[in-house]
């Protein structure tokens, strides 16, 4: 079942899961946290959607909603909202997966981001003679602090870790009621 969740989740009222955007409005964070030290603060946020076309702007809007709810701001939200978008493309082009994944956790000030299906992955094709394609991982390695890609039979885990440094910690923020 598709959804997403940084401590609960949201239904539409139809039987149909909101999207990560609409869930995201009616979301409690814990109202206590320590503005002194946001660095020993722990957060995480998950979502699960359909693998298609829309899938990496909606994870991209869900991660950023919940990086400025977490006060992560700057250069940092930037490119953990790109490694977002390159991992889900990756899934949802390469996997045949019907569903991905991304779990967003902080701790202190480290964000760790992981991205799932549950599909095979597909040879890549041919090379892209205009180098349009294909760049998508040497983005991630060049971005993230560290990253991987652990296949299984069940699927494939890709992963980063991003340090952010304290000029890109802000205030945790609220949630606004048009997080995209």
């Amino acid at each position: 079942m598709a959804g997403c969740s940084a401590r609960s989740v949201r239904d539409r009222g139809d039987g149909m899961a909101a999207s990560p955007a609409e869930q995201l409005r009616d979301v409690r964070l814990p109202a206590e946290v320590d503005h002194q030290r946001p660095r020993l603060t722990s957060y995480a946020a998950s979502c699960a959607i359909a693998a298609g076309p829309t899938a990496p702007r909606q994870m991209r809007r869900f991660a950023a909603t919940v990086l400025r709810h977490w006060g992560v701001g700057g250069e940092s939200e930037f490119e953990i909202r790109e490694i977002v978008s390159e991992l889900v493309t990756n899934a949802v082009c390469h996997s045949g997966s019907s569903d991905v994944s991304l779990t967003l956790t902080m701790c202190g000030g480290t964000v760790h981001l992981t991205v799932r299906d549950t599909g095979r992955w597909k040879p890549p094709g041919r090379r892209d003679p205009l180098g349009v394609h294909g760049r998508g991982l040497a983005l991630v390695r060049k971005q993230a602090t560290r990253s991987g890609l652990t296949r299984s039979a069940e699927g494939t885990q890709a992963w980063a870790l991003r340090i952010v440094p304290e000029d890109d910690i802000q205030q945790p923020g609220r949630l606004s009621r048009t997080p995209c």
